[in-house]
């Protein structure tokens, strides 16, 4: 280091010192224009951001539980129109029971890719082992995503858990945990066109 410094004392001629302070004009410059590149490119995060503090339907995740609000779920639910259905493992029973369910609430159904007002997300927990003990494993979740920011899925706006005898094939899971949905969402007897 010490000869790095010294080096750089020794005189050097005229146009070496112009080269350096051009040098170093450019560098200031290159360094101003990726300063200025860097914060457009954070804009659309901080958007993306401003609207999530902005949504006070979305769900927040306190102790590793979801707190979502029941109100602003149900004012979401109506003012839907469309609404995508998904399930993981993909599933054509199940992914028929999700349309079925939407067509049940007088919504239409989104078509693959298309966009949606609200998105219903059927998810198999994965127990992996062996579960010693009595029932009552979380075996699976519908999630409901509000409309998508900018091509990225919604916020989540709630969350249903369905628990129950770890050995139940996935199309019961799924029936279970929708059913359960339409009584916790205030959906229970609802029939297309009918008001609530």
């Amino acid at each position: 280091m010490i000869a790095l410094v010294t080096a750089s004392l020794l005189p050097m001629e005229p146009r070496t010192w112009e080269s350096l302070v051009h040098q170093t004009n450019m560098v200031k410059l290159y360094g101003i224009r990726i300063a200025f590149f860097c914060g457009l490119a954070l804009l659309p995060i901080a958007a993306v951001h401003a609207q999530d503090a902005a949504s006070p339907a979305a769900c927040t995740l306190a102790k590793e539980t979801y707190h979502c609000d029941r109100g602003a779920f149900r004012q979401a639910l109506s003012a839907a129109k469309v609404i995508g259905v998904e399930s993981v493992p993909v599933s054509r029973m199940v992914s028929g029971q999700l349309t079925e369910l939407v067509a049940k609430i007088g919504k239409t159904v989104a078509g693959e890719g298309a966009a949606a007002d609200l998105t219903f997300s059927l998810l198999k927990r994965d127990l992996g082992g062996v579960i010693i003990g009595p029932s009552g494993a979380e075996l699976a979740t519908l999630r409901v995503y509000g409309p998508a920011h900018g091509g990225e899925r919604g916020d989540l706006i709630w969350a249903e858990i369905y628990t129950g005898q770890p050995d139940m094939q996935w199309p019961a899971v799924a029936h279970s945990l929708i059913e359960q949905f339409r009584g916790s969402a205030g959906l229970a007897g609802k029939a297309s066109g009918e008001k609530r």
